[in-house]
């Protein structure tokens, strides 16, 4: 009868370690680990800054939670390359967030031609809740092609969700912090923009997929082409879902076609004009 109640015991801590993902959370302090962890799924959290060699897949069929927890994930590039992003997400689901409290968990340090610091390929899927996406750097190719999505690109089929942290100085021809293709998802509900560029058009955002955009969200300072505020460019056609109040938002929007709407579900949250 003893050895039974052990037993029943045993099992009882066992259940409420799996209950509090004690098994799926990994401390990671060097590149080597952070890999070996990436690849079994789960969370992982970062024990130490990592410079990453090479980008960081999140392949498909993995479901990854990476916590900054205050540190910096970065790659040490000095060109642009087709490889030069800090993460890959190749058809897996990633979660950035940063336990820090303060954003001072960082992804920076991508070159690249698409998506220098998240590349999300298609039926990927990123969410990013906390943390700072900072000094990313897209590039055009010798063809004059690319050069989109300096913090993130999300590709067609592919889903991105922002529901806080920071995006500061990432450059690109198109989308200085973010491009989203036509045929992907992104929903924003928090987090700041600033301090992006872009050759081309849209210093934060250039969007010519779903955009969908409710709660405190601050989108401001970004530059275009002409050194003037080009925060959220959006294509022919294209809207902003405004799916919840935007109290507390400024959001600076530009388009080819100022003759037109551009924003769907406003008037149902908000009373004042969005800027």
């Amino acid at each position: 009868m003893k050895n039974l109640k052990r037993i029943k015991f045993s099992i009882i801590i066992l259940l409420h370690a799996v209950a509090l993902g004690a098994w799926a959370q990994t401390s990671v302090t060097t590149e080597n680990e952070l890999r070996t962890a990436v690849q079994n799924g789960g969370n992982v959290t970062l024990g130490n800054n990592i410079e990453l060699s090479d980008q960081l897949e999140i392949a498909s069929g993995k479901t990854v939670t990476i916590d900054l927890n205050g540190k910096t994930l970065s790659r040490s590039v000095s060109s642009h390359t087709r490889d030069g992003n800090v993460i890959w997400v190749n058809g897996g689901s990633l979660t950035i967030d940063d336990s820090s409290g303060n954003n001072s968990g960082v992804i920076s340090g991508g070159m690249a031609y698409n998506g220098a610091g998240i590349n999300v390929a298609s039926g990927g899927s990123l969410t990013f809740n906390s943390g700072t996406i900072s000094n990313n750097k897209v590039s055009r190719y010798t063809d004059g092609k690319e050069g989109r999505g300096g913090g993130i690109m999300v590709y067609e089929n592919a889903t991105l969700t922002i529901t806080g942290g920071v995006f500061d100085g990432n450059t690109a021809y198109q989308g200085g912090a973010v491009y989203i293709m036509n045929g992907a998802t992104a929903t924003i509900m928090g987090g700041t923009f600033r301090n992006g560029g872009a050759s081309g058009e849209g210093g934060a955002i250039w969007s010519d997929g779903t955009l969908n955009i409710q709660g405190a969200v601050s989108i401001t300072g970004n530059k275009g082409s002409n050194g003037q505020d080009d925060n959220v460019y959006l294509t022919n056609g294209k809207v902003i879902n405004i799916t919840g109040s935007l109290t507390g938002s400024s959001i600076g929007v530009c388009f080819s076609n100022y003759n037109r709407k551009f924003t769907s579900g406003y008037s149902l949250y908000n009373s004042n004009i969005l800027r």
